[in-house]
């Protein structure tokens, strides 16, 4: 059984309400939870939340619902601790879960052809992970700095990054780098069997990932200049 679980919660302050801020005259959520609910791979649908318009509207397209605590809907909250919380608890409900399909209510570039291909990729091959990146070379680690005593330098050291990529400046004269988009996540129900061994930053992953390309998509939302880019992907992959 395939089990997609949808993340959003209330009072999201990088950008006031993105769980459910009107986008082409729909809220946010509505994106994943209508992806989810034309995919052909998905048995069953929880969508976890502390907000009453989320909640409300998951019931309306029949979801079930999981009524995200308290203490994992702050601003210190991880999004991990509130997907290990969710699975634990679709565990207690369902016997037999073979891939998780973790969606969020923010990441609206999302439809039921990336879903349903993500599901028959990881039946396919022996991965553990099925997950969306987009490629954007113009964010490389080359290029990326920080700022320490009023100066800028390198965010990481060029002996430790000309190991792995030329140093050039020159966006696409590097290698290509690559970005989790969180559009779309499949796991194996066994990664969540041991945490700990998972690898940083995205402990719901395993350590064998495959992946679906997608062409510019901004990712989860979480500031008012994204928008536009998610709109114009939405309208592009409408079909």
């Amino acid at each position: 059984m395939n089990i997609a679980i949808i993340f959003g919660r209330k009072n999201s302050k990088g950008l006031k309400n993105k769980n459910i801020i009107n986008i082409l005259g729909k809220p946010a959520c509505h994106y994943p939870i209508e992806a989810a609910k034309k995919a052909k791979t998905i048995d069953q649908i929880f969508v976890s939340s502390d907000s009453d318009f989320i909640l409300n509207y998951a019931k309306k397209r029949n979801c079930r619902i999981i009524n995200r605590p308290s203490f994992l809907a702050t601003d210190k909250a991880l999004l991990s601790d509130a997907i290990f919380h969710a699975v634990k608890i679709c565990e207690s409900k369902i016997n037999k879960i073979n891939n998780y399909i973790i969606l969020l209510c923010n990441s609206v570039c999302i439809n039921s052809k990336i879903i349903d291909n993500a599901v028959s990729i990881i039946s396919k091959k022996k991965i553990d992970t099925v997950t969306t990146i987009s490629k954007f070379n113009m964010f490389s680690p080359v290029r990326a700095l920080k700022v320490k005593n009023n100066y800028i330098e390198n965010y990481v050291p060029n002996k430790i990054m000309m190991k792995y990529t030329s140093l050039s400046g020159d966006r696409d004269r590097t290698e290509d780098s690559y970005f989790s988009t969180h559009s779309c996540t499949v796991s194996k129900s066994k990664v969540f069997k041991k945490i700990k061994n998972n690898p940083m930053p995205f402990k719901w992953m395993g350590r064998k990932k495959s992946y679906i390309l997608q062409e510019n998509c901004v990712g989860d939302i979480d500031f008012e200049w994204q928008l536009k880019v998610a709109e114009w992907w939405i309208k592009k992959n409408e079909k």
